[in-house]
């Protein structure tokens, strides 16, 4: 289901493409909320291509910030289910999980521990912690 074009004369009988560079932000922005800054579900509000959506984001820095307040929004309801569960429900999974993540400056992070070995004792730390570095990508 498309956008009402009637606010905007006419534009009904151009083709797809000229009709998308006639939305101004404002409207783009307005069917970003409610798609909740969902790329996909906008451009089906819209009748047109994720991608249009997605050159019409990068060439706007207001349409960019929006996308990142409904990016926000969403989280915190993510983070408000997540309380509900594991405090309501006492579910130890949502609990440890939300630790792991919201938790973390308060020292609630999984610790990978490292043992270091030198194959020689003429080994550089330079090579060691390029070692190290490695193991962190993993």
């Amino acid at each position: 289901m498309g956008l009402d074009l009637s606010s905007l004369e006419g534009l009904e009988n151009l083709p797809l493409k000229k009709r998308i560079d006639a939305y101004k932000d404002e409207q783009i922005a307005d069917a970003l909320i409610k798609s909740n800054g969902l790329m996909y579900l906008t451009a089906e509000r819209m009748g047109c291509c994720p991608t249009t959506i997605g050159k019409r984001v990068k060439q706007s820095p207001y349409l960019q910030e929006v996308i990142d307040i409904c990016r926000e929004y969403t989280l915190d309801q993510y983070e408000e289910a997540l309380k509900e569960k594991g405090v309501q429900e006492k579910d130890l999974g949502a609990l440890c999980f939300a630790l792991k993540t919201i938790g973390k400056k308060r020292g609630y992070a999984e610790v990978k521990e490292l043992n270091i070995t030198t194959s020689t004792p003429s080994e550089t730390l330079r090579e060691i912690e390029g070692r190290t570095a490695e193991f962190v990508n993993e």
